[in-house]
């Protein structure tokens, strides 16, 4: 019955890719969002993370080769208020 259940419960989960993970997971944890709100690309979000000793975060290292990283940087530049991306 588990293997069934497991099954129900892996297709009810939305396949998100990577990125789409470490977006939602700014969005949900408020020092990562301020920090984002900060930050004027990737590259300068994951600087000043790792100041703090964070190098990951939804299970995702920030220099996972699978980053999408042109969409990060759009979305780090959105999170300075003027637009809200959420995948």
């Amino acid at each position: 019955m588990s293997g069934v259940y497991n099954k129900y419960i892996r297709n009810k989960i939305p396949n998100m890719t990577k990125t789409q993970r470490i977006m939602n997971r700014i969005v949900q944890v408020d020092n990562f969002q301020n920090m984002a709100c900060c930050c004027s690309d990737w590259a300068e979000f994951v600087i000043e993370l790792a100041e703090w000793g964070v190098d990951g975060c939804a299970k995702v290292d920030f220099d996972d080769p699978e980053l999408d990283i042109p969409t990060l940087n759009r979305f780090i530049k959105a999170e300075n208020g003027y637009i809200r991306e959420v995948a």
